[in-house]
């Protein structure tokens, strides 16, 4: 079985629903009899904190040091593991077929990254990081959760199993090991990447996952739990805080501003695309950049 995907925007709904539904042909993967085969047995990485980024951390662009930077200031003592293009292999096995896809340029960095989240916490728990996540305090609550995939769900009732739902997957969260959500969603990467062989679609990842919350019976009551058990952090890291830092880069840095922001979130989404400007001085790009920001 070989499926067609048509190269998909993230801004037109309308192929992204598309997606969507070609994606439901992996509906075999939902709704069975699963068992954590990974419960019993010994963790050679836990409670790690992990990222990534293709180039060795010392030659990354300073944004990205600073990034990676704040998340070992504000790990709450998690050793933070850095993965690069050449050590991958030191710590998961990734199947060929998708490193060849990747280094091929048919797999984005972006999706690639959750592939390669999905395989290390199904494999050992943790948290995984994208590489453009900033710390500004240390998030011991998030840490403290059993589970948190990093969601956004439909603006209406987030029960309704409507295409509104998508999952973001700039952040994810596992205390254990052999979660059901990573098992299914590395899964669905081996299965893709056997019957898939041209460019994988931006965000398809995060529509398969939104697929997987509307048809999955078990994992549909896992997230509806988890949004109803965590309600502080839902608030905190499920609302437009996190995005706010990104938006207000190239403004004038104000301390009674940056400690506001502080107080509505400690983990602030950035970008690539936000941080690779010109800044001008005293800007809050140019406050992080300069590692200044208190």
């Amino acid at each position: 079985m070989e499926l067609y995907v048509a190269p998909v925007m993230p801004s037109s709904n309308i192929q992204k629903n598309a997606v969507k539904e070609t994606l439901r042909k992996y509906n075999y993967l939902f709704n069975k009899p699963y068992t954590n085969l990974k419960a019993n047995q010994v963790n050679k990485y836990p409670n790690k904190i992990w990222t990534f980024w293709h180039q060795e951390e010392s030659e990354a662009p300073v944004y990205i040091r600073r990034c990676i930077e704040s998340m070992r200031k504000h790990s709450c003592g998690r050793e933070v593991i850095v993965l690069n293009a050449k050590n991958i292999k030191d710590y998961i096995d990734i199947p060929e077929n998708i490193m060849v896809a990747f280094n091929s340029g048919n797999i984005l960095p972006g999706t690639f990254v959750n592939i390669l989240a999905a395989f290390l916490l199904y494999e050992y728990g943790g948290t995984f990081f994208n590489s453009t996540m900033y710390l500004s305090d240390a998030p011991k609550e998030f840490f403290d959760l059993d589970f948190e995939p990093s969601l956004i769900l439909s603006k209406k009732n987030r029960r309704e199993c409507t295409s509104n739902h998508l999952m973001a997957m700039y952040m994810h969260h596992v205390k254990e090991p052999g979660h059901y959500y990573f098992y299914t969603l590395r899964q669905f990467a081996i299965d893709h990447a056997k019957n898939f062989k041209y460019y994988w679609p931006y965000y398809i990842f995060e529509n398969f996952a939104s697929v997987f919350y509307e048809e999955d019976a078990r994992f549909y009551k896992i997230v509806n739990d988890m949004v109803d058990n965590n309600k502080v952090i839902h608030n905190i890291y499920g609302t437009q805080s996190i995005q706010t830092l990104k938006k207000l880069l190239p403004v004038k840095y104000n301390k009674q501003f940056w400690n506001l922001l502080k107080s509505k979130t400690k983990i602030h989404k950035l970008t690539v695309n936000a941080m690779n400007k010109k800044y001008s001085p005293g800007s809050l790009l140019d406050k992080l950049i300069r590692d200044e920001l208190d």
